[in-house]
């Protein structure tokens, strides 16, 4: 095989990757960083070295109008991390919540096994982004912070202040088991 796109997936490997998946890694979609984010979520394995970053923008009824990502990974994370994106624009942030790691590999076609926590991780940048907006608006609600300009710079910068009871309280009627 003399096509340079090869030159990115493990000869051992090539026949393990669905045609979903290659495609997904060859031409990712919503890849990118949104600045005035309502939601952003990182995730990190350092088991094999992928981290990625979800942002995202919330319209009026909640619905998930904007979504990027941005990863250092390989071809699987980037494959998972752009079908996530795809599979939560334009759902409601209670509907994205639902999604599941068995949602991103069925819209892959699967993954080889030493592969599937990919999906994990694109799930788990995912929630924490919407766990981020949820955190907002409840902060928001509650006067903490008077704009969500003040709410990034202070998460940005370190400065957010919140407890496990807020957070709890932030997602709570947004996911499936209130956690």
């Amino acid at each position: 095989m003399n096509d340079w796109k090869n030159l990115y997936r493990p000869r051992s490997q090539q026949e393990d990757y669905t045609p979903a998946t290659i495609d997904h890694f060859m031409n990712p979609r919503q890849v990118g960083h949104i600045d005035d984010d309502d939601g952003c979520g990182r995730l990190g394995d350092p088991g094999c070295g992928d981290a990625l970053e979800i942002t995202l923008r919330v319209d009026e009824g909640e619905r998930i109008a904007d979504i990027h990502f941005l990863i250092a990974g390989c071809p699987a994370a980037v494959a998972t991390g752009s079908v996530t994106a795809v599979l939560a624009r334009g759902k409601t942030v209670r509907e994205a919540f639902a999604l599941i790691e068995a949602d991103v590999l069925r819209a892959l076609g699967g993954l080889p096994p030493e592969k599937v926590h990919c999906s994990l991780l694109s799930i788990g940048a995912l929630r924490a982004a919407l766990s981020d907006y949820c955190l907002r608006q409840h902060l928001l609600r509650t006067g903490r912070v008077q704009s969500a300009e003040e709410y990034r710079d202070k998460r940005d910068g370190g400065g957010l202040s919140f407890t496990h009871d807020d957070l709890a309280a932030a997602v709570r009627g947004y996911t499936t088991d209130g956690e």
